[in-house]
């Protein structure tokens, strides 16, 4: 159970940070208060959701009550999983779902939306940049030098 806690603990700063005067633990109160059956990526949703739209609510309570923020941010059902296309490599969400989640996300804590295959692409030209010349292992830096011993 730590690990649902730890997330739980991400998700409250997580939903803080988009709500900062309700304060953390009373958003975690709120968040160990949902069946421990819901998925975290749901309740980390539903949280943010709220706290970005229901500026009528004094403290994060009512977060852990189905309402609104639940429905609007349901997962999709599994046929529509099936075919919902790539993911983002940081968050693992689709094109849809990252971009309506980063629109609740302070601009300090956002992404781009990036798929696995360009991530590593990214990766590979930072690297060859950085490396722009230099060896990029062994047996380029021992071919430098005449070879491998003997």
């Amino acid at each position: 159970m730590k690990d649902r806690d730890d997330m739980l603990h991400a998700i409250a700063e997580k939903t803080n940070a988009a709500r900062p005067g309700w304060g953390t633990r009373g958003i975690l109160a709120a968040a160990k208060r949902v069946q421990e059956d819901i998925p975290l990526e749901w309740i980390e949703a539903a949280f943010i959701y709220g706290a970005k739209t229901r500026r009528d609510q004094r403290s994060p309570w009512f977060l852990a009550e189905w309402g609104d923020h639940w429905e609007k941010t349901k997962p999709r059902t599994p046929q529509q999983t099936l075919n919902r296309g790539p993911l983002c490599a940081v968050c693992q969400r689709t094109k849809e779902v990252h971009d309506r989640c980063e629109s609740l996300v302070a601009p300090k804590d956002r992404h781009d939306f990036e798929t696995e295959p360009d991530r590593q692409a990214r990766i590979r030209a930072e690297h060859v940049q950085r490396t722009s010349g230099r060896p990029d292992s062994i047996p380029d830096l021992l071919s430098g030098l005449g070879g491998w011993p003997s």
